[in-house]
């Protein structure tokens, strides 16, 4: 019964450790590829209220 509580707590560990590293990725993910969008993003809004203003 032991080894059995004992590998429950490896397993909980271990998926602590797991989610921590992807949420880690994701974060990196998202810091690399966010400031691209929101550049995209503003870039198209800009353009969309500068044809407005001049229609």
């Amino acid at each position: 019964m032991k080894t059995s509580n004992r590998l429950k707590s490896y397993k909980v560990t271990l998926e602590f450790y797991v989610d921590a590293l992807n949420k880690k990725q994701v974060e990196a993910n998202l810091e690399t590829i966010y400031p691209a969008m929101r550049e995209a993003d503003f870039n198209d809004l800009s353009s969309c209220i500068e044809k407005e203003e001049y229609e």
